[in-house]
């Protein structure tokens, strides 16, 4: 079973509320409000890059930015358990 995360196709809906679905059309969870929303804005425009500095930024809201920063690996590994279904 081929696992790499850039093979697997995602259905994402961003209006109406933020839904994802796999390659065979479950609904997928994605926890935490700032995690959704870091996938909607990243969804919003594909292949472009931004940087980690920016991401942080929007997601920082009150919180200072070491903060964000401290965060950000957490971050990845809670999408990384969530995507992988």
């Amino acid at each position: 079973m081929n696992r790499d995360p850039a093979a697997i196709v995602w259905k994402i809906t961003l209006f109406g509320g933020l839904a994802i679905r796999d390659g065979k059309g479950r609904a997928v969870e994605v926890p935490g409000r700032k995690d959704r929303a870091l996938l909607g804005f990243l969804a919003a425009a594909p292949g472009i890059p931004h940087l980690r500095e920016r991401l942080a930024a929007l997601l920082r809201g009150d919180s200072g930015e070491r903060q964000a920063r401290d965060t950000e690996p957490l971050r990845r590994n809670n999408f990384k358990f969530s995507l992988q279904g």
